[in-house]
């Protein structure tokens, strides 16, 4: 695991703790990470708690991933839409503490969450696909 989902499992709550850089940004090794940590807090039977860092939850899908090639965007696509379905079908509660701004997958992600906190501030929550 490349540490771009941390992990710590502390009395039987799982803190997944997304860290891939400004923008924590959902690319294929990040959304293996999340896997992994998933797996982990499944095996511990442990509740998950979904958080970003402040200021950012996560801005979505990787640019660089997504502007490769139309057959590169739909593998990350399909990966990101497997992840939300497990996180809906996850069988322990998944709460998102949103820390900042989440757009795209961000938001998905939030969604697919059984209860969401949100930090105040001033942050942008939306799913760009509708205005598109």
């Amino acid at each position: 695991m490349s540490e771009l989902v941390k992990v710590e499992i502390n009395e039987c709550v799982a803190l997944l703790t997304l860290n891939n850089g400004k923008v924590n940004a959902f690319s294929h090794e990040m959304i293996a990470d999340f896997n992994a940590a998933l797996d982990q807090a499944e095996e511990a039977k442990a509740p998950v708690v979904i958080a970003g860092h402040p200021g950012m939850f996560s801005a979505g899908f990787d640019l660089k991933v997504m502007q490769k090639s139309m057959d590169a965007a739909m593998a990350l696509v399909k990966e990101g839409s497997t992840l939300t379905r497990r996180l809906l079908s996850f069988p322990t509660p998944v709460i998102a503490a949103c820390t900042g701004h989440a757009v795209a997958q961000g938001a998905f992600t939030l969604l697919c969450s059984d209860y969401r906190i949100g930090a105040a501030g001033e942050f942008k929550l939306g799913l760009n696909e509708v205005a598109i």
